[in-house]
């Protein structure tokens, strides 16, 4: 459940980066690190309950 959570969180905050963009307001720099950053933690996830289901 924690790791549902955490998920959660980091979708809500790409989220918040994509509405941002949208906007038209000025992008911030790190958002694209934060975004790979965010894609990482959930392929890793994906990962571990693959290997869990084995």
């Amino acid at each position: 459940m924690q790791a549902r959570r955490l998920l959660a969180t980091i979708s809500n905050n790409v989220n918040q980066i994509a509405r941002h963009a949208n906007a038209g307001d000025e992008f911030p720099e790190d958002a694209a690190a934060a975004v790979a950053a965010a894609r990482r933690v959930a392929d890793r996830m994906y990962e571990l309950v693959e290997e869990l289901g084995r």
